[in-house]
């Protein structure tokens, strides 16, 4: 579970600023949205607003960077490092990043990375027993302060552009798999930029992961419910006697995820006949349309938080999904019923409606912007004065009342594209 996450000195920001989904104690409505525990309590899901290049996506960014850095070994802290370049100071200072999060097993967690474009420069990990913070290790100008013997004992093999935690892909520390964990299996990160080739190979994966059959059945419910025209989803694994032979490794490393690990899957659509329904035709997972590959992507993703209670953080939430699809998967988190083990959702979108949906708490809106100097940081519609829960967010929104919104005189937009030749004739 997400306490809060904090970044300094990474593309459009700045000066160091919080994301936090812990409640605001003032806020007293909506309490299904709220996430119990012993001592506090949480929010279950998150929006994003802003106008375009505000750093929405940076703030999001800033956490998939982190988890690439624990979870992928070879992942080049060269490319996490992308200072703010609109002052001179920050272009070349540090990057941090901060999170405190439980662990699948509920022990509170704070970890701490700072790092140039060549080398990690400070990495501190915390944990709290009995309420108490104590260190796992602590990492500085190259020395490593820790009482954990077989950490000493792999130091000098962690290369300076290296995270210790990431060294949990090779090296089996007890006191380190809880933090290590939270990452690489409950802290999810989904984005459709890049190229598609890229993000069909990720939904090849998530399917792979979700080849049971209450989560096939679930994903079938979705389509159906989605009205995709798709009657149901198919993932199976092939037989020895249905593999292609010879197999030529070359040509196989072309292959998508699941042919290489001998999964097929396939999307059933319904054949009629004067109106009857009368066999399913199958559809390869290229066939379909990029809104239906996003939707399998997310849901597979979804049904896995769900059964984990992980964190689902995904960009541009409202990209090829229709406002209603989206309205009933923020309802699935923000219910007790639906997401009883306590899953989260962090998303960005420009979709202003789900604002007068009656979806958030005041604490759970954030807004995006970005002063004069360039520099992104955020709020929550929480930290205005004056807002009451009953107020039409979506109508205050749309006049400017939470900021978040761009400057526009429409009549700049006035062009006169009419061609003029110069020649008289």
């Amino acid at each position: 579970m997400l306490i809060n996450f904090a970044v300094t000195n990474y593309r459009s920001i700045n000066k160091r600023q919080v994301f936090s989904m812990q409640t605001v104690s003032r806020i007293l409505e909506k309490k299904d949205n709220i996430i119990n525990t012993n001592k506090e309590q949480f929010l279950r899901t998150a929006v994003i607003y802003g106008r375009n290049a505000s750093g929405k996506s940076n703030l999001l960014s800033a956490m998939d960077c982190l988890f690439k850095i624990i979870v992928f070994d070879n992942f080049p802290i060269i490319n996490a490092y992308q200072p703010f370049k609109l002052c001179v100071d920050s272009s070349q200072a540090l990057t941090i990043f901060e999170i405190n999060f439980y662990s699948e097993n509920g022990k509170k967690y704070f970890y701490y990375i700072a790092f140039t474009k060549n080398k990690i420069i400070e990495e501190n990990l915390y944990y709290y027993p009995e309420g108490k913070k104590a260190r796992l290790f602590l990492r500085k100008n190259d020395k490593l302060t820790t009482d954990i013997s077989d950490l000493k004992d792999i130091w000098t093999n962690i290369y300076p552009y290296h995270s210790v935690l990431s060294r949990l892909n090779f090296h089996k520390i007890d006191l380190l798999l809880e933090p290590f964990h939270f990452f690489r299996r409950h802290f999810i990160t989904q984005t459709l930029i890049g190229n598609e080739k890229t993000w069909q190979e990720n939904l090849e994966m998530v399917l792979n992961k979700s080849f049971m059959p209450y989560h096939i059945n679930i994903l079938n419910k979705i389509l159906k419910v989605a009205d995709t025209g798709i009657d149901s989803i198919e993932i199976k694994k092939l037989k020895p006697e249905e593999f292609e032979f010879p197999i030529d490794f070359d040509e196989m490393k072309k292959r998508s995820f699941i042919e290489q690990n001998n999964f097929k899957v396939k999307l059933k659509h319904p054949v009629y006949n004067n109106g009857e329904k009368i066999k399913l035709v199958d559809f390869d997972l290229e066939e379909e349309s990029t809104g239906t590959k996003k939707l399998l992507l997310l849901g597979s993703n979804m049904l896995d938080c769900l059964s984990d209670g992980d964190v689902l953080i995904v960009d541009e939430l409202d990209k090829e999904l229709h406002p209603k699809l989206m309205r009933a998967i923020i309802n699935i988190f923000n219910n007790p019923k639906t997401n009883p083990n306590n899953a989260q959702l962090i998303f960005t979108t420009h979709d202003v409606s789900l604002l007068g949906a009656d979806l958030f708490r005041r604490d759970q809106i954030w807004i995006t912007e970005k002063n004069i100097e360039g520099e992104s940081f955020y709020y929550t519609i929480a930290d205005l004065k004056g807002i009451r829960a009953e107020v039409p967010f979506e109508k205050y929104f749309l006049k400017g009342a939470f900021g978040g919104n761009p400057v526009i005189n429409e009549f700049d937009f006035e062009f006169n594209l009419e061609r003029k030749d110069e020649k008289k004739h």
